[in-house]
């Protein structure tokens, strides 16, 4: 239980930075390489998701899909259109 005292409160910080780690294509891409790094350093899945606001199977298909085809495949594709 984290007992540290903030000025602003834990819950809009974390939501700021959850539309931080959504707002382009190359953070996006950051940061599922940091979930991937998380879950491979053995952090508890449920906890990076939750944080990540992915589910667990979006989590560990990260990491599938680095184990598989590297981690290239986690950058956001070009949408034609």
């Amino acid at each position: 239980m984290n007992t540290c005292k903030y000025n602003t409160n834990p819950e809009v910080l974390l939501e700021q930075g959850k539309a931080i780690m959504l707002s382009t294509d190359g953070v996006r891409f950051h940061f599922k390489v940091f979930a991937v790094n998380m879950v491979l350093a053995e952090c508890p899945v449920s906890q990076i998701s939750t944080m990540a606001v992915v589910s667990k199977v979006t989590d560990t298909g990260w990491v599938k899909t680095v184990d598989e085809r590297g981690v290239d495949t986690l950058r956001s594709k070009q949408r034609s259109g």
